[in-house]
């Protein structure tokens, strides 16, 4: 599923690899991901399903593969997002790193070994998405963890804490 692209599987039982410039079509979860791309907006996990697996006959598995992909993130619950979509850059990425840090910051002066996404929400400035996307707090915290400078905490993925961190915590558990 995740190699598809690299393999031409449309004349069963013929396998070949795929050659230089030859436009083959690309692999399901590949199509997938293109949808939420081109759709330029978040979009369901139930509108992918009755797209992919009700129309098109993909398995439901496939549609659940798209989650492992670097370029979608979760938006909310049931939804997913391209990160073009977002015109997510290096810029936007650092500066959200920033405020991260600042939050973890100000939470420890406060005492607490930790910060939540929600109050980096409310008090601190983010930057702007592109195509009028707005934050949600499953998405803060997908971007939060995609630079691997931080780590969410617990089911409600609303704590995180800077990797690596002065208390060593890496679960929930550790708090």
């Amino acid at each position: 599923l995740v190699c598809a692209d690299d393999y031409d599987l449309s004349h069963y039982p013929l396998v070949r690899l795929v050659n230089n410039g030859l436009d083959y079509s690309k692999g399901m979860v590949f199509e997938i991901v293109d949808y939420i791309r081109q759709k330029l907006a978040p979009c369901s996990i139930d509108e992918l399903e009755t797209r992919f697996v009700q129309e098109l006959g993909y398995s439901e598995q496939t549609v659940q593969g798209v989650t492992t992909m670097n370029s979608v993130l979760r938006f909310g619950r049931g939804s997913l997002v391209h990160i073009d979509t977002l015109q997510w850059t290096d810029e936007k990425r650092s500066h959200l790193e920033f405020h991260a840090c600042n939050a973890l910051t100000e939470a420890n002066t406060a005492g607490r070994c930790y910060a939540l996404v929600t109050d980096l929400m409310e008090y601190y400035q983010l930057p702007i998405l592109g195509n009028g996307i707005a934050w949600t707090q499953t998405l803060l915290a997908e971007l939060l963890m995609r630079g691997q400078r931080f780590r969410i905490l617990g089911s409600a993925r609303n704590a995180f804490v800077g990797v690596p961190n002065d208390y060593a915590i890496e679960t929930l558990e550790d708090l």
